[in-house]
């Protein structure tokens, strides 16, 4: 388990975001969804197997629609319930028709992760703002 991602126990141990909708058979128990804008190399794909891990569907949205594709096949074969959103998230009505995509297909969002990366040569201290702002 991640800690950053988990919640603390009272017991002090971590337990998964998705706890509560957790059953015998997690993916009939979730109620919802969650959505992985994103999803690619590193942070995004690491993020949606592990929400698939979890239980509920996972659907994952990015620009690119055939590295989204091959995403999505491994993800299945990994036995998750998974959506995949091509969608160019700075364009707003491409942004609501995905999200009424995934809420029809794998039910109402329980959790989205904005997890887009950007990546440029320095450190956070010598980063000027502006490469900030352009991510």
């Amino acid at each position: 388990m991640i800690p950053a991602i988990s919640h603390r126990s009272a017991e002090g141990g971590f337990i998964s975001p998705f706890a509560a909708h957790q059953s015998e058979h997690p993916r009939t128990a979730v109620l919802g969804s969650a959505v992985v804008v994103g999803a690619g190399p590193g942070l995004g794909n690491s993020l949606a197997q592990l929400f698939s891990e979890c239980g509920p569907p996972v659907a994952i949205v990015s620009r690119s629609g055939q590295a989204l594709s091959e995403t999505a096949v491994e993800l299945r074969q990994m036995g998750a319930v998974v959506g995949a959103y091509p969608c160019d998230v700075t364009d707003e009505h491409s942004v609501a028709k995905m999200m009424r995509q995934v809420e029809s297909e794998l039910g109402s969002p329980e959790l989205v992760v904005y997890a887009v990366q950007s990546f440029s040569p320095g450190t956070l201290i010598t980063t000027e703002a502006c490469a900030f702002e352009e991510a």
